[in-house]
C-alpha cells in the first residue's frame, strides 16, 4: 500500500487520516477476494476470519497499518499481507483437498486490479480450517495521532481503557473516547475477543535491525520484546561569558552531561561490545543546550536516556547505576540535575513452545523457498538482497530480542505470542529507504503459512 498517502512525496498514514480511510478498505477488499470474512471494527481495526470446524479460541495474525510520518512501506503492512497470503493458501489448499476446486482450476483463479489471486465462491461458503483463523489490520501502533501506542491491539486485547488512552487527544482537541463515540463505539469493551477468545497470536515483522543481513540469513523467530525505560534528564548549571570565567570557577553543565553519555554506553558495554544475549541497548537520542552559542558557558542541558533490555532485572539496575552516576557527578562538580520517568514498559517474552514452532517452521520451509526463489536471486542480485551461495541453505540464526515495541506486545496479554523477524536492508526501518527483498517477503509468507497449517491442522 505504499501509494495510499496522505502525502504526495512521502509515505504518512496517521490513524483515521483520508489515506488510513483509504487503506482499511483496500485491506478490506483484499481479506474478502482472499475467501475471509471480513469486517472494520469501530476503532478501524481490519479483520478477516476464516470459521473453523472446532468451537475453540481464534488464532490470530497480523500487523499495523498506520505509518510515522515519513514512513517506509513495509513496517506493519508487510505483517497483514504475509497474514493475508498464508490464510489464502491455506483455504485454497483445503478447498482442493476437499475436492471443492481442482488444482487447474487454482492456477487459472481470475486476479483483482492490484493482481490478487480471487478465492471463488464454492471455497468461501465452506468451513475449511479445523480451527477459526483471523487476519488483522491494527488501525493504531505507531500512536502518532493520540501519542498512545497499540490503540488498535489494546482495543483487541480489551486493554484500551486500563491503559489511559482513552482520553488522550488530537492536536485538535479531540480525544479518542469522543472519537469512538461518533464511530459508533460506546465501550471500548464491545471490540475485544473476549476472555478465553485468543489460541495464539503470531506477527511477522520486518527485523528493523542488521543482524539477519549481517548474518545472511532470510528469517528468525523472536524470543521476546525488551522492556523499555526512557528518562529526561536536565542538568543545571551557571551560564557565562566562555572568554572571561576562569575554568576552576566553572559550572558548567555540558563536561558534566557528556560524563553521564559516556558512563552510560560503558555501562552498556561501549561501543565494541559484543551481542547482548538480553538485547540490552542503551540510547542518548537528544541532546540540547541552552543557550546553544559558541562562545556561552551553557546554563543548561538536557537529555533524553533510553534503556532497554529483554531482562527487567538487568534493565532496572542500569536505571539504578546511572542514576547514582547522575547523583554522584552533579554533586562533584555543583550542580543541579533532575530526571525524569517519561516511560516505562516490561518485557515480554514470546511462548517458548509458539518459538520453537515458529523456529522449525523457518528451518523446514527454507527449501522450498531457495527452491523458488533463491536462484532468481542469485542469478539477478535483486534488489541488492544477501543471498545464500549457490546451493547452500540460508543460515541458521537463533531468536531474536526485538528492541522495537510492537502489536504483539499487547497480544500477549491474552494469548501465547511468537513473532518471525523478516530481514531488511541495512536494518533501516521508519523511513522511505526501508526494503526487504520480495524473496524475504515469500520466506516470511511461507513460514507464517507452515506454522498456521500445523496450528490449524485437526490434530494440533
Amino acid at each position: 500500500m505504499p501509494q495510499i498517502s496522505d502525502h504526495d512525496s512521502s509515505l504518512v498514514r496517521t490513524y483515521l487520516s483520508p489515506a488510513h480511510v483509504k487503506a482499511a478498505a483496500q485491506l478490506h477488499e483484499w481479506m474478502s477476494n482472499a475467501g475471509l470474512d471480513a469486517t472494520v471494527d469501530g476503532l478501524g481495526n481490519v479483520r478477516g476470519r476464516a470459521e473453523g470446524v472446532a468451537a475453540q479460541p481464534t488464532l490470530f495474525t497480523g500487523s499495523h497499518y498506520d505509518t510515522v510520518i515519513d514512513g517506509g512501506n513495509f513496517d506493519g503492512s508487510l505483517g497483514i499481507i504475509s497474514g493475508i497470503a498464508a490464510a489464502k493458501a491455506l483455504l485454497l489448499n483445503a478447498a482442493v483437498a476437499k475436492k471443492l476446486l481442482t488444482a487447474e482450476e487454482v492456477l487459472g483463479l481470475p486476479r483483482d486490479a492490484t493482481g490478487m489471486l480471487i478465492v471463488p465462491e464454492p471455497a468461501r461458503n465452506a468451513t475449511l480450517l479445523a480451527r477459526s483463523l483471523e487476519v488483522v489490520g491494527f488501525a493504531d501502533e505507531e500512536g502518532v495521532r493520540f501519542q498512545s501506542t497499540y490503540l488498535g491491539s489494546r482495543a483487541l486485547s480489551g486493554g484500551l481503557a486500563a491503559s489511559g488512552a482513552l482520553d488522550a487527544r488530537d492536536a485538535s482537541g479531540v480525544s479518542l473516547r469522543e472519537l469512538l463515540v461518533q464511530r459508533g463505539v460506546s465501550d471500548a469493551a464491545e471490540l475485544a475477543v473476549g476472555r478465553g477468545g485468543a489460541l495464539a497470536y503470531v506477527e511477522v515483522h520486518m527485523e528493523q535491525g542488521p543482524v539477519l543481513e549481517a548474518a545472511g540469513a532470510r528469517l528468525a523467530a523472536v524470543s521476546g520484546i525488551a522492556g523499555q525505560t526512557r528518562l529526561g534528564l536536565t542538568v543545571r548549571g551557571e551560564q557565562g561569558h566562555a572568554g572571561t570565567v576562569p575554568m576552576p570557577l566553572r559550572r558548567d553543565p555540558v563536561p558534566a552531561a557528556a560524563h553521564i553519555v559516556a558512563a552510560l554506553e560503558r555501562r552498556c558495554g561501549g561501543h565494541a561490545a559484543k551481542d547482548s544475549p538480553t538485547g540490552l541497548v542503551c540510547t542518548v537520542g537528544t541532546f540540547q543546550v541552552w543557550p546553544g552559542a559558541s562562545n556561552v558557558i551553557a546554563g543548561s542541558v538536557q537529555l533524553s536516556l533510553d534503556i532497554r533490555s529483554q531482562s527487567d532485572e538487568e534493565r532496572e539496575l542500569v536505571v539504578q547505576d546511572i542514576s547514582q552516576v547522575v547523583q554522584d557527578t552533579c554533586v562533584e562538580r555543583g550542580l543541579n540535575c533532575t530526571i525524569e520517568l517519561r516511560h516505562q514498559a516490561p518485557a515480554v517474552h514470546a511462548d517458548k513452545a509458539i518459538v520453537r514452532k515458529l523456529a522449525k517452521a523457518i528451518e523446514d520451509s527454507a527449501p522450498d523457498v531457495e527452491r523458488i526463489v533463491g536462484r532468481d536471486e542469485r542469478e539477478t542480485a535483486a534488489d541488492g538482497a544477501c543471498a545464500a551461495e549457490p546451493g547452500a541453505p540460508p543460515p541458521s540464526v537463533g531468536p531474536l530480542v526485538s528492541g522495537a515495541g510492537h502489536d504483539a506486545a499487547e497480544m500477549a496479554s491474552v494469548a501465547p505470542m511468537g513473532m518471525i523477524f523478516v530481514r531488511c536492508r541495512g536494518g533501516v526501518s521508519h523511513s522511505p529507504l526501508e526494503h526487504v527483498a520480495p524473496g524475504d517477503v515469500a520466506a516470511g509468507t511461507v513460514a507464517l503459512a507452515a506454522f498456521l497449517e500445523g496450528e490449524l491442522s485437526a490434530d494440533a
